[in-house]
């Protein structure tokens, strides 16, 4: 018999968001945060910075900082990506929230 993976949801035949929206609303309010998206393993928080779009290093920085916390990380201008398994634990991608929270804040 087939089972399905627990993130599942048949009834919607997809997988669930994996973020945490609670973390997502903190994160969206930080000083330096203009905006964040996120759909189903895809979240990405774009930073305030004097330069937009791909001529921003910021998001080079916070994602280096990232990678030395253990979260795999792309930054594209100014914006930090975080991409995780369709079958990732949504506790593990709390845990990253957490981890981007206490670098932003």
């Amino acid at each position: 018999m087939y089972k399905t993976h627990p993130n599942y949801d048949a009834a919607s035949n997809a997988f669930p968001n994996l973020w945490d929206d609670a973390l997502l609303s903190k994160i969206s309010f930080l000083p330096r945060v203009e905006g964040v998206v996120s759909m189903g393993s895809m979240f990405a928080v774009t930073l305030k910075t004097e330069k937009l779009g791909y001529a921003s290093m910021a998001a080079s920085e916070v994602t280096k900082s990232l990678r030395g916390r253990g979260v795999f990380a792309r930054p594209l201008g100014s914006t930090v990506y975080l991409m995780a398994s369709p079958t990732s634990a949504p506790e593990d991608c709390t845990a990253q929230l957490n981890i981007l929270l206490e670098l932003l804040a």
